[in-house]
């Protein structure tokens, strides 16, 4: 039987914490590993960030959701704004090989998205951005 949790949020920065909390207590209930945790958690955390400090044209408050599905050995989550659409996987690879001087800034929290979780895909539907991270959990 899958476990779910699901969460509405604001575009607020404070409302992450309280994220990460759920995310944490459902890890928990259902014995993720704490390295699996860990890359949620960052996944998660950096999505909402953007989504939150970059995806509104307007200071106007908006609700964010974020489903996530503990099934088997996968854990999803499924993530939707109404901010402008945004598709991070466009974003470019950061040259990690240049030195900090001369790196461009941002896309960095993106790229460590992309290496932590298994599989991420991006669509435009019904005027909303949805982000569907993936991560096998064990196995």
């Amino acid at each position: 039987m899958d476990e779910k949790l699901f969460i509405r949020l604001k575009n607020n920065i404070s409302e992450i914490a309280r994220v990460s909390q759920l995310l944490n207590d459902f890890r928990l209930e259902n014995n993720l590993p704490g390295e699996i945790s860990n890359a949620i958690d960052l996944a998660l955390d950096e999505i909402l960030n953007n989504i939150i400090n970059y995806g509104y044209d307007d200071k106007n408050e908006h609700e964010i959701t974020v489903q996530i599905i503990l099934s088997d050995n996968t854990l999803s989550m499924i993530i939707e704004d109404d901010g402008r659409p945004f598709n991070p996987l466009d974003v470019p690879e950061p040259n990690t090989e240049d030195s900090l001087e001369d790196r461009t800034v941002g896309g960095l929290g993106l790229y460590l998205v992309r290496n932590v979780m298994d599989n991420m895909q991006y669509t435009y539907e019904n005027n909303k951005n949805v982000i569907k991270m993936i991560k096998n959990v064990r196995g």
